[in-house]
């Protein structure tokens, strides 16, 4: 016969006058794992252990396969599954006046993850037992029921015996039966199901992760020796098998040896024995009852007779190999600590081991910025947790290099992520991690993540072959949009299998592969050719396996294909290199350095120097290049360790060529203190946006051609934002449009006022970004992940369209996108903000970047062509000119289809033309300016400003554009624009003529009428 707890319980429960366990507070009967207990008051969580006493208000919090097992009171268990946490809010005993019935209440406050509960009445109780969430509480009365809660706020209650009323904070309630489940999303009221089938795929893998948890955890239980009700196991299998539930083999077998060993005969014999125990029981009696609760439950507790086991930072260490261990100990004492706390093998192993590529260890403040992180949403959204690890590869986390960064996002950015993971389907998830498009997916939704890899299985085998060889899935949202980058997949398609591994190995971008004159991504970057692709490739699978590796240590990557074709070793005589040779000459280059120079030169990323230029090259009257790299890393490795820790982190001379002046010791120096004596706000937004020479640029000057804000101007404009303002603006990826001037709306003088230029006082840089951060903390789910999917954000880092664009104008730009079908925002095509006789073709296209200045975007001689409903935007401005000499359509839609033109500020078009085909037109903008546009008879049309209409005079409101004026801020301008031949350029004109364009406003947008009313004929303004 197994011991059980169950004997333990019920014998507490008669000594209550002597053990006092009938008070406020809670029994702990099983703690396994990391579980982490913090009372009020508690400085800090403690490890939570068999036979506390949990305190009110005491929180308990359980990670990965961790659990813990409470009573509040005899015939109440309470299970909390792993990564999970609650508060114990109520649990108190009395017997009302007049009644001999004692009253057990007790309340725990689920927090996240899954409890699961096990009610056996006792004779001579009343329960009142319930859980509560965020969104109401979950009562019962001798039942067995879980109740899930995840980060996102959807809650589940599964009942496998008994009756469960729920009842949320806004009163609405529902009574769950046997065999019954419910599950809550926010904002919406609870409904029972009684079958999987009747859920969507979305909620039904939610109720599956509840009940496997709950199987699990109800085993585990068992395992432990807690006595549950003899059928608790049993009954929740048979629910989940007459519910639908899948059952894992592997968990279905742990059940079942679970169940055989649970001997209920043998629970029973226990029961009667505590039973037949007297209720007034002698100090001798009591000693010996204790004996026998001994003998029957072994207690494990540390004692005077069992001793205590080693420290936690002692088993940590013990359970590691022994070079493990060794980088372990070397850790400061915090950095020991969160890896402890985190106790998760795989980011262990990570940590701990050096780059397989490199050799480099992660600096401390490195493991800082990160370990937080996921120790945080291991405990408290292991939704996101999972995300991370899922697209890292899983066990070993073999792909964390395309994983996001637990660095570069904010916690509600990962409890997003996590939510939008778990409602893919297992399919979906295992494509995307196999792609390797961990990063690239993140601030996007379910919905546009499904229609895209419905898009990727249209792929070829040769092109689904691609993308996977090499590595190119981590581009997998900006392939998506870009046709130049989806050409660079049919380019590489048609390789070989290994020059394919050679992409991936040495980290080459599809944007290496495409031309840059018709690319954005390229334009934007300033990538510029220097040697053929498949030339690179051939010669990088002719060398050795060892000056491969070389090679890779150094992190070249797209820098290999701007590989310059001779040096100088004399300033006079130039010697021609092919790309073979420069790349065998990269490798002498490195062997010539020390050991530890090679260290010191991949630590402060400086590679590039020894593939830019040959050891013996002619870099000034004094220095080669092998001499002059040499006295460079001599200063890097005579700084203080604070100081050269500082430089690894963030990579110092990153980008910096090696002939830049401002490599001395002193200039080295004076950038590393400042850097250093920044406030720690400071330090972290400068790590996470920017390496190398931006450090150089703010804390000692710019040799760059814009001019850069200096670290006390950005220290002040980042000390308006909040703690949870500086996360959001890491999520918005955007921070070297602060160091950069020119971007804000404080820096310009600018000829032509939209956005932001229209409010009559211009805002200070600080208060702008504040504004800014604010704008997108306001917007909606679906539109900020619409700015990722657009491009605006995310791929295309740094941005800063966003920062001059109006906000009103912007937010509904987001909104419009936002609305249309995932198919269709998949399909969205991004173009450049400058492009020449370009014809594209598809259903949408949108410009996500823009210029410093508001004339920076613009289209000539272009055209788009849908054989369906047409759409064209841009974040902020869209020119498209003609320059008068326009042969053919513009726009052409299909047959009685629609186009919708739409940007945050302006859109001004001039003499451009728009096919008959077109029944409707829609354009959104905070101005409208339509130069020498002629809309044919039949059109519909919408004209949506920030203002509206004026009335007749120009000022006010009303239903006309401004005529002949131009540039009106928040305005609809016509400037010789006709309708069906007659031209608009009156009040009196427009009302006979405009009669099917209708004006409108951002907030209150006109749509295009229903039907074109016929225009009059015979009138003295006929054309």
């Amino acid at each position: 016969m197994r011991p059980t707890l169950r004997a333990s319980i019920l014998f507490f429960a008669l000594l209550s006058p002597v053990l006092g366990l009938f008070g406020q507070s809670v029994r702990v009967l099983v703690a396994t794992g990391d579980v982490t207990l913090q009372a009020p008051g508690d400085a800090a969580p403690r490890p939570a252990v068999k036979g506390d006493v949990v305190p009110l208000g005491s929180r308990l919090v359980t990670g990965p396969a961790s659990r813990i097992v409470l009573t509040p009171f005899p015939g109440i268990i309470s299970m909390l599954a792993e990564n999970s946490s609650l508060v114990v809010e109520r649990a108190q005993s009395a017997t009302p006046p007049g009644t001999t019935a004692t009253l057990q209440q007790a309340t725990l406050d689920l927090k996240t993850g899954t409890l699961v509960s096990d009610l056996e009445k006792q004779a001579g109780i009343a329960y009142d037992y319930s859980v509560k969430t965020p969104r109401g509480v979950a009562g019962a009365r001798g039942t067995i029921y879980a109740v899930a809660v995840d980060i996102s706020g959807v809650e589940a209650v599964l009942v496998s015996d008994g009756t469960i009323q729920i009842t949320l904070t806004d009163g609405t309630s529902l009574t769950l039966s046997p065999g019954q489940a419910s599950l809550t999303r926010p904002g919406q009221a609870p409904t029972a199901v009684t079958r999987l089938a009747d859920l969507s795929p979305a909620e039904q893998a939610i109720l599956q992760a509840v009940m496997e948890t709950t199987l699990e955890t109800l085993a585990a239980a068992i395992e432990a020796g807690v006595d549950l009700q003899p059928d608790a196991l049993q009954l929740t299998l048979q629910f989940a098998l007459d519910f639908g539930f899948e059952i894992d083999p592997e968990l279905l077998a742990s059940l079942q040896a679970a169940l055989a060993a649970e001997d209920t005969d043998a629970f029973g014999m226990m029961f009667d024995r505590i039973d037949s125990l007297p209720q007034n029981l002698t100090p001798n009696s009591t000693n010996d009852a204790q004996e026998i609760v001994t003998e029957t439950v072994p207690d494990t507790t540390p004692g005077t007779d069992n001793p205590p086991p080693d420290d936690p930072e002692t088993t940590f260490a013990n359970n590691l190999s022994a070079t493990r261990k060794a980088a372990f100990l070397r850790r400061p004492s915090d950095i020991r600590a969160k890896l402890i706390q985190l106790n998760d093998a795989d980011y262990t192993n990570l940590v701990l081991d050096p780059d397989p590529v490199t050799g480099l260890e992660f600096t401390d403040t490195e493991l800082r910025d990160g370990l937080d992180n996921l120790a945080y949403l291991k405990v408290h959204d292991p939704a996101a947790f999972d995300f991370l690890k899922e697209v890292s590869g899983g066990s070993g986390l073999p792909d964390a290099d395309t994983a996001p960064s637990p660095t570069d996002y904010s916690l509600s950015a990962f409890a997003l992520m996590g939510e939008t993971w778990s409602a893919l389907s297992p399919e979906d998830q295992a494509t995307l991690t196999l792609l390797g498009a961990g990063d690239s997916i993140m601030n996007t939704s379910a919905g546009y993540l499904t229609e895209l890899l419905v898009q990727v299985d249209t792929l070829t085998v040769a092109q689904k072959t691609a993308l996977t060889e090499t590595g190119w899935g981590a581009y997998l949202t900006s392939i998506a949009g870009d046709t130049s980058l989806q050409s660079a997949v049919d380019t590489v398609a048609a390789y070989t299998p290994d020059q394919r591994a050679t992409i991936k190995a040495f980290g080459l971008s599809p944007y290496s592969f495409v031309n840059t004159n018709q690319n954005a991504g390229l334009q934007a970057a300033s990538y510029s050719y220097g040697s053929n692709p498949t030339d690179l490739l051939d010669a990088l699978a002719a060398l050795s396996t060892a000056d491969q590796s070389t090679l890779r240590r150094l992190n070249l990557q797209d820098n290999l294909l701007n590989y310059r074709s001779g040096y100088s070793s004399d300033g006079e005589t130039y010697v021609p290199l092919t790309v073979a040779e420069r790349l065998d000459l990269t490798v002498d280059f490195y062997e010539a350095l020390s050991p530890a120079e090679q260290t010191l030169i991949l630590s402060i990323e400086a590679g590039h120097w020894l593939f830019e230029n040959a050891p013996d090259e002619y870099i000034d009257s004094e220095n080669q290049g092998l001499a002059l790299t040499r006295s460079i890393l001599g200063q890097v490795a005579g700084l203080s360790a604070e100081r050269k820790e500082a430089a690894f982190t963030i990579g110092l001379l990153d980008g910096i060529s090696l002939n830049d002046d401002r490599l001395t010791s002193a200039i080295l120096t004076q950038a590393l203190d400042a850097y250093l004596a920044a406030p720690a706000y400071v330090q972290r937004f400068l790590r996470d946006e920017f390496h190398g020479g931006a450090i150089l640029d703010v804390t000692v000057g710019s040799y760059s051609e814009y001019a850069v804000r200096m670290l006390p101007e950005i220290t002040e404009i980042l000390s308006n934002l909040t703690t949870g303002e500086l996360d959001t603006l890491r999520d918005m990826g955007i921070g070297e449009t602060l160091v950069e001037e020119n971007f804000f709306a404080a820096d310009q003088e600018r000829g032509d006022t939209v956005g932001v230029a229209a409010v009559s006082t211009t805002p200070t840089a600080g208060q702008q970004l504040k504004s800014m951060v604010n704008f997108y903390t306001s917007l909606s789910v679906d539109q900020k992940q619409t700015l990722t999917e657009l491009g605006i954000l995310g791929a295309t880092r740094d941005n800063f369209a966003t920062f001059l664009a109006d906000f009103e104008g912007l937010g509904s730009l987001l909104g419009a996108y936002a609305a249309l079908p995932d198919e269709l925002r998949v399909a969205t095509q991004s173009i450049p903000n400058y492009a020449y006789y370009q014809d594209y073709e598809g259903r949408s296209f949108f410009i996500p970047r823009a210029s410093a200045f508001s004339n920076g975007s613009e289209l000539y001689y272009v055209t788009f062509t849908s054989d369906d409903d047409l759409y064209v935007g841009a974040t902020r401005v869209l020119r498209i000119t003609s320059g008068g000499i326009a042969v053919k359509d513009t726009f052409t839609t299909g047959l009685d289809k629609s186009l919708y033109l739409r940007a945050a500020d302006l859109i001004e078009l001039n003499d451009v033309r728009f096919s008959t085909n077109i029944r409707s037109i829609s354009m959104s903008a905070v101005t409208l300016n339509l130069y020498n546009i002629a809309f044919h008879d039949g059109a519909r049309i919408a004209l949506n400003s920030k203002l509206g209409g004026t009335d007749a005079t120009g000022s006010g409101s009303g239903p006309y554009p401004t005529f002949n004026i131009g540039n009106v801020t928040g305005r609809v301008n016509f400037i010789n624009v006709t309708y069906g031949g007659y031209l608009l350029d009156s009040a009196s004109a427009f009302d006979t003529y405009g009669i099917n364009i209708k004006l409108g406003t951002l907030q209150n947008p006109a749509v295009p009428p229903t039907t074109a009313l016929p225009l009059p004929t015979n009138n003295t303004l006929a054309p």
